[in-house]
């Protein structure tokens, strides 16, 4: 089955956003799922985290930038890249892309559907496909939109961190009503909850209240060391930082199994370990009512990397 793609998106920066993409990426890809995220925002933050040094300097040109461009599509080996962690694929961005966020449809007649072209042509390699928006509802976000099954808004619970809530949903339904009807918001979720706080509890049930069933259950603490060093790999393996005050993977394995769920996967995590939920699956977890998933071949293998290009030849 195809993967689903997810836009991240919210009109107002500093809600973790970024962050929560990696988390949630780097939480399928540690299971052995295989999620490919899409650096959509020119602050290249998502592509900084995710690639070695060496490969930042190999970018250059072979960017996210290339679906944008009034041309054929771009080969999907030119700008999918693996990254420094296993499983976990890449389109990065370059500050270059700031260029296509000031031109073409902004709610006009005919967004630029390069992204979505792109994604329809890859998604069949993967299992979810998770689109880091830029902090502002231009036509990158609109390209994101139009490319979306589905939309997740970040949201820090205060007064200052839902500024952006009410704007997104307006920009989202727009989008939707004018050029891609299926799009559908899969949630709302709270992001850097900070426990000490007396304030942002009574926010978050305003909140929950006032969006119902659309407010993810789990909502992501927090934590300076969650967010300035989310994934630490050794040996190519993936795993979370266990220095950090606490463990964020309770609420991230809520989070990304909510996730799932709500985009129709059969697939869920327990353990750190994906699996396929069976038709008489209950809610109680693993034991009696999932398979163990079949991770096939990998998708690339290292005849398939091209050390000149610096990424990986999807063909």
């Amino acid at each position: 089955m195809s993967a689903q793609i997810i836009a991240f998106v919210n009109a107002k920066g500093g809600v973790g956003r970024t962050t929560l993409v990696i988390h949630c990426a780097g939480y399928l890809a540690a299971a052995g799922l295989r999620p490919l995220v899409v650096d959509n925002d020119s602050r290249c933050n998502l592509t900084q985290i995710m690639v070695t040094k060496d490969d930042l300097r190999t970018i250059k040109r072979s960017d996210i930038g290339l679906v944008y461009e009034r041309r054929p599509g771009p080969p999907p080996g030119r700008i999918v890249r693996k990254t420094r962690f296993n499983n976990l694929f890449l389109i990065p961005a370059t500050p270059n892309l700031s260029t296509h966020d000031h031109r073409g449809s902004l709610l006009g007649e005919y967004p630029n559907q390069g992204l979505r072209k792109f994604l329809q042509h890859v998604k069949p390699q993967f299992d979810l496909i998770l689109i880091d928006c830029t902090a502002w509802n231009g036509p990158l976000t609109e390209a994101a939109l139009v490319a979306a099954d589905a939309v997740i808004i970040p949201v820090q619970a205060g007064v200052v961190g839902t500024m952006g809530l009410q704007e997104t949903l307006e920009f989202v339904e727009v989008v939707r009503s004018r050029f891609n009807p299926g799009l559908r918001l899969c949630g709302i979720v709270v992001t850097m909850r900070d426990a000490r706080s007396k304030e942002m509890p009574k926010h978050e049930a305003q909140l929950r209240s006032a969006h119902g069933d659309a407010v993810f259950p789990a909502a992501i603490p927090s934590l300076s060391a969650f967010a300035k060093e989310p994934i630490v790999g050794r040996n190519g393996r993936l795993k979370f930082d266990t220095n950090i005050l606490r463990d964020p993977r309770p609420e991230m394995e809520v989070f990304t199994n909510e996730v799932l769920s709500r985009m129709g996967s059969p697939k869920r995590i327990f353990g750190g370990k994906a699996s396929t939920i069976t038709d008489d699956a209950a809610d109680g977890g693993p034991s009696g009512t999932t398979e163990a998933l079949s991770i096939e071949k990998p998708l690339l293998g290292e005849d398939d990397f091209d050390s000149n290009a610096g990424c990986w030849q999807l063909g």
